[in-house]
């Protein structure tokens, strides 16, 4: 549905409880215009709505499904504490829900960004073992154990200390991925991954095996958004440990390949915009300041809602009033941008 849609239904729904306030299907109507708002990002309207509706219906069906969208409208708020608790008590309130192992799979995304890596594990080694949670749950519960891990390995950011775990534990974790559920979405996905970890602890056996994946991948027309993503990874791995050069090498490479004219895959879009700042940003670190300038401008004339062009904004402005240049530490973070890109509430 488009915005207009949206609107149209939140009209619609108003004006059903306004002719009909003692009609049993309030609460749903309720909740619906609470649901539009939120896919119009209309949030605050939306939590006051999901509120009433869990205040006032606590027994109604739709009362289950405006505690679960709740979280995801704190979520969007970046109220991840609000967040947690929303979805805890849907758990605890609806333990036979059909969504309840989606639900836990987010808890544990949650309590990850507050810092709490150990509680994050812990939920999703339940779920993992949980009878009731399908493989699909399971395979990408696995992958957000491997993605945490990871993280954790890299000790970059986030407050992580490093080391944490070692290597073998993170290729471990992801080679459970692509073991235990060969056939599922994110197989792909996890060996990408095992690749990456290859170019932090062997950077010479890296390019190889990446190529091999990248090869294998280009064989299905269907799987450019991944090919894209772990291009793109590659590039910003470089990146990370200071190879602007083969950073850039790598991010133009993409925009070379891709074109987003060609796909309708929202990601692709986001990945070519990623792609344009990465080599501004390079550019920048390498001490090619017209370059950055040049390719911050670009990303901003030509995606200026992307979520690093407030930064890109901000360090133009920085540009222009000091010497010398300030020097751009941190790039995007693909998956945020995925999930948002791919629909990342699931509702």
């Amino acid at each position: 549905m488009d915005s207009t849609s949206y609107n149209q239904a939140i009209q619609a729904f108003s004006e059903f409880t306004t002719r009909f306030p003692n009609s049993a299907a309030i609460p749903k109507a309720l909740y619906y215009i609470g649901k539009s708002s939120f896919r119009l990002g209309n949030l605050t309207t939306a939590r006051i709505i999901l509120q009433e509706v869990i205040e006032k219906y606590p027994n109604n069906s739709y009362a289950a499904n405006a505690q679960r969208m709740l979280g995801y409208v704190y979520f969007r708020q970046k109220d991840y504490e609000n967040a947690l608790t929303a979805f805890e008590l849907y758990v605890k309130l609806y333990p036979t829900s059909p969504y309840q192992e989606d639900v836990i799979r987010r808890i544990a995304g949650i309590k990850h960004v507050l810092m709490q890596h150990v509680d994050a594990l812990k939920t999703l080694d339940f779920l993992l073992a949980s009878p009731l949670a399908n493989d699909s749950i399971k395979c990408e519960a696995q992958l957000q154990k491997a993605g945490i891990i990871f993280e954790l390995g890299k000790g970059e950011g986030h407050g992580f200390p490093r080391p944490v775990v070692t290597w073998d534990t993170v290729r471990i974790e992801l080679a459970k991925v692509y073991d235990l559920y060969p056939n599922g979405p994110r197989a792909y996905h996890s060996r990408a991954k095992v690749m990456e970890v290859e170019l932090f602890d062997h950077e010479d056996r890296f390019a190889e095996e990446f190529s091999c994946i990248s090869a294998n991948l280009k064989n299905y027309p269907d799987m450019i958004a991944d090919v894209m993503e772990n291009h793109y990874n590659m590039a910003r791995s470089y990146f990370r440990m200071g190879k602007y050069t083969e950073a850039r090498n790598k991010f133009q490479w993409v925009l070379n390949t891709f074109d987003e004219k060609t796909s309708s895959d929202p990601l692709v879009k986001l990945v070519i915009g990623h792609c344009i700042c990465g080599i501004g940003v390079c550019a920048l670190n390498t001490g090619d300041k017209e370059g950055f300038i040049q390719k911050a401008k670009e990303v901003l004339l030509k995606y200026p809602n992307a979520p690093e062009a407030e930064s890109l904004r901000e360090h133009l402005i920085k540009l222009d009033a000091f010497s010398p240049p300030v020097v751009v530490k941190i790039l995007p973070t693909l998956t945020t941008d995925m999930n948002l890109a791919k629909g990342g509430d699931h509702e």
